[in-house]
């Protein structure tokens, strides 16, 4: 028969349970943003375009008109343009929340499959998708992206946890959507992979003794049939190798934030600082954990990734949820059973109304602040416009207003996307890796642009080479701020905190 103290005891499990799987849920909603990232504005006219016109091979967004293109995130285009035609920004933040929670549950429904500890798992899956909402969950592809590959690892391991293959036979699926979300980082499946195979190798040396974690055969199938499905994409295999052609620039990679190497100045090197200490020192102190090769390939390989760039900050914390899941397994949190003057243990009921309660005063908070813009009678997708969009707001009425056949606009790339969503065909946006000639196969602009940034071509020749009507100048580029101010074949005709309109004379 069981006791009042056992009961109460399983009571303050069960509620601890309850309590510590909420608690990333609600940090989630509260670091989770309600801005509209800048690359959306590139992606919603894309969408809207792909559905009217089919595919396109031609670049339709600048005036270029000529760059061959291949949209290779069409699927996220045309998601994003039905979600925010239809729902408008409440359906896009929905969308962010959705994605945020799906990706938190298959991040904890893989832990447990590697550790079967309730706690660690929590632990986590939660702190990683927390840290990952702060800036990456936002209306870009990649939140698809990090979904699909963490069901490739949830598959994977529960391949190995079964030994049966079934889980294989659904990993085709999430090559053939992640191919259509987001083809760029579609190699990024082979590469998780990778460290499976290797932990699927036995080896038997005088120092390396490692037993195969599943057989090798049924994986290597899988990998073939994965990139097999890969051809099934409006792009053939251009689609399939877009990676290769989209990294490594080193002009992209020296002006383009994401695309730095973190550093630890940014947050996101404090965060690979931070984490790579307190882990090792972890480890350094627990020393009953086991290490796996698989994890720990995966947690040194996404580390190289999280150095090198900024935007692979996520996969480092993918492969460090991984690691720390599999080494600290055994790790145990006893729970109190005290109980005190006939109250129940720790008091937790209580503590759980305060949490659920603070959780929905923050997601109310958030949809109060969440309106609907409406311009000219017609729902938009930007309900609290930033800053910058204010200020080319002004810029673009002023556009609208000039014969458009007669117009060549200059613009930097980040003015680029929201131009486009407002119907203006700029001269660059934020698809970088476009403006060069292996992709377009019509000329480098991007580099040209930099150089002429960064004064290694004189202004005034890369403004007359493309003759130049109308020029959108971000002032944080003094060297073309400053020419044009002084130039007497230019006038300035807006000037606001970030952008000015010149107007060639």
């Amino acid at each position: 028969m069981k006791t009042g103290s056992n009961v109460d005891a399983k009571k303050a499990s069960k509620y601890f349970k309850l309590y510590l799987f909420i608690l990333p849920i609600i940090a989630i909603f509260l670091v989770l943003g309600r801005e509209i990232d800048n690359d959306f504005y590139f992606l919603y006219p894309t969408g809207e375009y792909i559905l009217n016109n089919g595919f396109p091979t031609k670049d339709f967004l600048t005036w270029h008109g000529d760059m061959d293109i291949i949209v290779q995130q069409w699927l996220s285009a045309v998601l994003f343009y039905l979600i925010g035609s239809k729902l408008n920004i409440i359906g896009l933040y929905l969308l962010k929340v959705v994605c945020a929670l799906g990706l938190y549950i298959l991040s904890y429904k893989t832990c447990r499959l590697i550790s079967n500890n309730f706690t660690v798992s929590v632990v986590c899956s939660g702190v990683s998708v927390a840290v990952m909402s702060l800036a990456f969950i936002t209306t870009r592809p990649q939140i698809f992206t990090y979904l699909f590959l963490m069901a490739e690892l949830y598959l994977l391991e529960s391949y190995i946890k079964t030994q049966k293959v079934l889980p294989l036979f659904f990993m085709p699926l999430i090559s053939l959507a992640l191919i259509n979300f987001h083809s760029s980082m579609w190699p990024m499946m082979f590469i998780f992979m990778a460290p499976y195979i290797a932990n699927a190798l036995p080896i038997n040396t005088k120092k390396i003794h490692q037993q195969a974690c599943c057989r090798l055969v049924p994986l290597l199938v899988a990998v073939a049939v994965c990139f097999a499905v890969g051809f099934i994409n409006p792009y053939g295999f251009k689609a399939m190798v877009y990676f290769f052609n989209s990294y490594g620039y080193s002009t992209i990679n020296s002006s383009i934030m994401e695309m730095m190497p973190i550093s630890i100045n940014d947050y996101a090197g404090k965060i690979v600082f931070v984490s790579v200490f307190v882990v090792f020192a972890m480890v350094y102190f627990y020393k009953k954990g086991k290490f796996e090769s698989r994890y720990v390939l995966m947690f040194l390989g996404t580390l190289c990734l999280g150095l090198l760039s900024v935007k692979s900050l996520p996969y480092y914390l993918i492969g460090l949820m991984l690691f720390c899941s599999s080494y600290f397994k055994d790790v145990r949190i006893n729970i109190s059973q005290a109980k005190e003057n006939n109250k129940k243990p720790l008091g937790l009921k209580k503590v759980g109304a305060v949490v659920l309660a603070a959780a929905v005063i923050a997601g109310g908070v958030l949809f109060y602040t969440i309106g609907l813009d409406t311009e000219n009678g017609n729902e938009t997708v930007v309900a609290d416009e930033k800053p910058e969009t204010e200020q080319l707001d002004i810029i673009i009425d002023y556009l609208n207003n000039e014969n458009a056949d007669d117009m060549r606009l200059f613009n930097e790339f980040n003015s680029g996307p929201y131009l486009e969503y407002k119907g203006i065909k700029p001269f660059m946006d934020a698809r970088a890796e476009l403006f060069f000639e292996k992709n377009n196969h019509e000329f480098d602009y991007y580099d040209e642009l930099y150089a002429a940034e960064h004064g290694s071509i004189y202004y005034k020749d890369y403004f007359d080479k493309y003759d130049f009507t109308h020029l959108i100048i971000n002032k944080s580029t003094p060297i073309f701020y400053i020419a044009l101010a002084n130039d007497d074949d230019y006038t300035e005709v807006i000037s606001e905190n970030e952008y000015s309109l010149f107007i060639k004379n």
